[in-house]
C-alpha cells in the first residue's frame, strides 16, 4: 500500500503529457513520469519516494514504438524488457536486458524507466552506448535528438 495521495493522469499525447506536467509543476507539486510504474510502486511503499502527480505514459503511441523505421531501431520508453528480449531487433541489448529482475518483472520494467531509474542499475545503458544511440527527449521546449553518450556524461541517464 502507498501510505500517501497523489492524482493520477494517463495522457495520450507527448503534448498532453507535458501540459500535465506543467499544470502541476506551476502549482508547486512535484510530478513523475512513470511508464510501467514499477519504481514509483516500490520506493512509495516504504515512503522512499513522494510525489503530488504521477504522468503515466504507456498509452502515448511514441512511447510504445518497437520498430525499424527506415534503417533505424525507433525504441519507445515505455516498451517492456520482455518485450525487447523476444524481439529480434537488437540482440546484444535483448541479452542484456534478460537478466533485470525476474520475467514478471520484466513485464512490468520498461526501457526508459531502466535508463532513467534512480536505482543506480541501468543495465540496459552498456548496449546502447556501444552502438552510439540517440535519445528523443521531449520538453515544453520541443523535442530533440541527443546521442545518449552526451546524456550519460552528464549523469542523466
Amino acid at each position: 500500500m502507498i501510505p500517501f495521495d497523489f492524482e493520477y493522469y494517463k495522457p495520450s499525447s507527448i503534448t498532453d503529457a507535458l501540459k500535465v506536467y506543467q499544470d502541476v509543476t506551476e502549482r508547486g507539486q512535484k510530478a513523475m513520469f512513470i511508464s510501467g510504474g514499477t519504481e514509483f510502486i516500490t520506493f512509495a511503499r516504504i515512503n522512499a519516494l513522494q510525489k503530488d502527480a504521477i504522468i503515466d505514459i504507456k498509452s502515448i503511441p511514441e512511447c510504445g514504438v518497437l520498430e525499424m523505421q527506415g534503417d533505424e531501431l525507433v525504441i519507445g520508453a515505455a516498451v517492456s524488457l520482455n518485450k525487447i528480449t523476444v524481439s529480434s531487433f537488437f540482440p546484444l541489448l535483448g541479452e542484456t536486458v534478460k537478466h533485470v529482475a525476474d520475467h514478471t518483472s520484466r513485464n512490468k520494467i520498461t526501457i526508459g524507466g531502466n535508463l532513467f531509474s534512480q536505482l543506480k542499475y541501468r543495465e540496459g545503458i552498456l548496449p546502447l552506448l556501444l552502438s552510439d544511440s540517440k535519445v528523443k527527449l521531449a520538453g515544453v521546449e520541443g523535442e530533440e535528438i541527443r546521442f545518449i553518450v552526451e546524456l550519460a556524461k552528464k549523469n542523466i541517464v
